[in-house]
């Protein structure tokens, strides 16, 4: 497995931290979540931070980031510059 195309070492180390909070008597949900790869993150490192608010009973806006950070692995190589933001407004009928 130490070969294209999946390039795996044997010993992988990984953290993961993931924060759910509700707040403002339940209309609005936060998390975030990060994550590192490599004993100090040297692997590459993602960083999302969310958040869902109810503004009304069938009417719910969502949004967030996304932060990368470059690392060594193959997978993170080239990520660094791809921080990314997303909006959605939903109504359920």
């Amino acid at each position: 497995m130490k070969q294209s195309p999946d390039a795996v070492s044997e010993d992988e180390f990984q953290t993961a931290f993931r924060l759910v909070r509700d707040l403002l008597k339940d209309t609005l949900f936060v998390t975030v979540l990060a994550q590192t790869f490599g004993l100090l993150g040297n692997d590459g490192e993602l960083l999302r931070i969310s958040a869902k608010y109810d503004l009304t009973d069938s009417v719910e806006a969502s949004g967030g980031v996304v932060f990368s950070e470059s690392g060594d692995i193959r997978q993170f190589r080239g990520i660094g510059e791809n921080d990314r933001f997303f909006f959605e407004i939903k109504y359920n009928f």
